[in-house]
């Protein structure tokens, strides 16, 4: 996968392949901890089912982008698939962290403690894990409501990371159905 870099001279995924046809890109979830079985019906899960819901409605199975989510393994992968139906799950591998610059050593006491008492820690800390070479994360209790949201890749046209800014979160309930 491509590495942000904060060097506006190193090249760009396009400018070294020619084109963006030849880049993976897709939306990427994070899913972290379990809920308690045997439903996993929290409000997490049930609010990623309907987001990666709507996102199917504008990209189906077998479009340009794919959805992937990146799971810690506590809820069980042949789950996802039946219930959550990605096209791909990937295991995170916290011991990979120290592989990145600036990253603790590996199995540093400061590691060990963010990941353990940190959920938010360790989201932040998977993002690296993209299966993509160009990703549009997106929160579990995000709707997607337009097939413009394709737009947010060709931001990714000029920078390495993009984000938005959440002044005012506004609450749409979940249909709270059962999985």
């Amino acid at each position: 996968p491509r590495r942000l870099t904060t060097d506006p001279r190193a090249p760009r995924a396009a400018e070294i392949n020619g084109s963006y046809a030849d880049v993976s890109s897709g939306f990427v979830f994070i899913l972290l901890g379990a809920c308690s079985l045997p439903e996993y019906a929290c409000q997490h899960v049930l609010e990623l089912r309907e987001a990666i819901a709507s996102v199917r409605t504008w990209y189906p199975r077998g479009s340009e982008r794919q959805i992937a989510i990146l799971s810690d393994g506590a809820i069980p992968e042949p789950w996802l698939n039946l219930n959550l139906q990605p096209d791909r799950i990937e295991q995170l591998e916290w011991d990979r962290l120290g592989d990145r610059p600036h990253a603790p050593r590996r199995g540093s006491a400061w590691q060990k403690a963010l990941l353990d008492k940190d959920v938010r820690a360790r989201k932040l800390l998977a993002y690296g894990q993209s299966p993509f070479d160009r990703t549009v994360f997106l929160d579990a209790d995000t709707l997607v409501m337009s097939g413009e949201v394709g737009l947010l890749f060709h931001v990714l046209d000029r920078f390495d990371l993009a984000a938005a800014f959440e002044c005012c979160r506004l609450h749409y309930p979940s249909s709270g159905g059962r999985i």
